[in-house]
């Protein structure tokens, strides 16, 4: 059973959305619907549909064990309040989880400016705020279903006239922690080996800018909150193999990461970040941690839906109920 398969996903045509509430979120909290949100097979809808039963004050336990199945051990959720501000940026929405986040109005990693979540610069797919040692922690999530990325657009982002303004744009962020004396993101101590120049494949591409957002934003009150630290969170389907796997083409323009080819992408992210960045980075299969959830019986219908949908493996949830 091939659910990534425009096919097998054609019975939710027109009804994309696990409930039509759920159009509200854009509305209300001007959020950006991607031009491909009403396809079956659209990323968007599909991370919508995976976190937005959590969202509500009474499932902070039920998302922190969630969190744990990817990892995470959370000591508590922190649920947002209606219309908190993030530096210059108010948030209407209020719950637990987050979609669109884009940080500050103005971009502190150099990309255009603007409110529109959503919209070209960086937004974050669902994010979530938690107390993890201690510390209240930023959880970035990047979420894949079926997408992959072939084309030289996606292959060489720092190819021509904006490869150097991307380059431009970014490289200032990571020489300012160099020249602070502070540990930079990756491990480049290898200096015959790769470089920045080599993160051109779109999802590496996205991952830079998302752990730089993260840390440029370290510090910054949300709400009633500072925020002290962050994980990246980089979630696709175990079945999606043209994108868990580098292939050469995909690798064409990225020659320090040449070695790499036939590896899983999270395993080559977590190598390329340096050591105190290594534990701020989870890469997983998010249909296989879904499996490993004890679903609580008043998300049964949710378990099901996901189940049946994303995941093709009903039994699921007769084993968790």
């Amino acid at each position: 059973m091939n659910v990534l398969s425009k096919d097998y996903q054609q019975k939710w045509q027109g009804n994309n959305l696990l409930t039509p509430k759920m159009w509200e979120l854009f509305r209300k909290n001007r959020i950006k619907a991607h031009n491909g949100i009403n396809n079956p097979i659209s990323s968007q809808a599909c991370c919508m549909n995976f976190w937005y039963p959590f969202i509500t004050e009474e499932q902070k336990e039920n998302l922190r064990d969630f969190l744990e199945v990817f990892g995470i051990k959370a000591q508590k959720i922190l649920t947002f309040k209606p219309n908190s501000t993030f530096y210059d940026c108010i948030y209407p929405d209020s719950g637990n989880v987050l979609f669109e986040w884009i940080g500050p109005i103005r971009s502190p990693i150099g990309e255009n400016d603007g409110y529109m979540r959503g919209h070209q610069r960086t937004s974050i797919d669902a994010y979530i705020l938690a107390k993890i040692n201690n510390r209240v922690t930023q959880i970035l999530i990047e979420w894949k279903f079926t997408e992959s990325y072939s084309s030289r657009h996606n292959t060489g982002k720092f190819l021509g006239a904006k490869g150097i303004e991307r380059l431009a744009r970014y490289a200032p962020i990571i020489a300012k922690y160099r020249e602070w004396g502070k540990e930079i993101l990756f491990n480049l101590d290898e200096i015959d080996y790769w470089g920045l120049y080599d993160i051109c494949y779109e999802p590496f591409y996205q991952l830079l800018r998302q752990h730089l957002l993260a840390q440029e934003t370290l510090g910054r009150r949300f709400g009633d909150y500072y925020i002290e630290d962050y994980i990246i969170m980089h979630l696709s389907h175990s079945q999606n193999h043209k994108l868990n796997i580098l292939t050469e083409n995909q690798a064409e323009y990225s020659k320090g990461l040449a070695k790499h080819v036939g590896r899983e992408i999270h395993e080559i992210w977590h190598g390329l970040l340096s050591n105190g960045h290594k534990n701020k980075f989870i890469g997983e299969y998010w249909d296989l941690c879904f499996q490993k959830y004890k679903i609580p019986p008043e998300l049964n219908c949710w378990g099901d839906y996901i189940s049946e949908r994303y995941v093709g493996t009903p039994e699921h949830v007769k084993i968790s109920a």
